[in-house]
């Protein structure tokens, strides 16, 4: 990462703490890693290929906004922020996931939890 671009992060980061009251941000870096075992010379036998982040080309964050509707914007259609946490029909969330919901629900986004049948 370029020196111009840490601190553009920075000066983001900082300005965000300051007045987060209507507003949630998630970093949200993409990439792609390897998984494998290290052989004696040193090479990587490739398990599998992981992928992180949203997706090629997303935001480098993702967040939530607080909007009040007012009566102008009766009518207009808005995005609001969803997200879906997949779980057996007995599958209880852990506490970073319960967290996380607290968060998005805090900030009026939707979660929803989907049980595999």
């Amino acid at each position: 990462m370029a020196k111009a671009e840490k601190e553009v992060r920075f000066d983001f980061e900082k300005k965000f703490a300051e007045n987060s009251k209507n507003e949630i941000y998630f970093s949200n870096p993409t990439g792609l890693g390897y998984q494998g075992i290290i052989l004696p010379n040193k090479l990587l036998k490739i398990k599998r290929i992981i992928k992180f982040g949203l997706l090629k080309g997303s935001a480098d964050y993702i967040g939530i906004e607080k909007i009040k509707i007012t009566k102008d914007m009766v009518g207009e259609e808005i995005g609001v922020f969803s997200a879906v946490e997949i779980k057996t029909k007995t599958g209880k969330q852990n506490e970073d996931q319960s967290r996380f919901q607290m968060l998005v629900e805090k900030y009026k986004g939707k979660y929803k939890i989907w049980r595999n049948q």
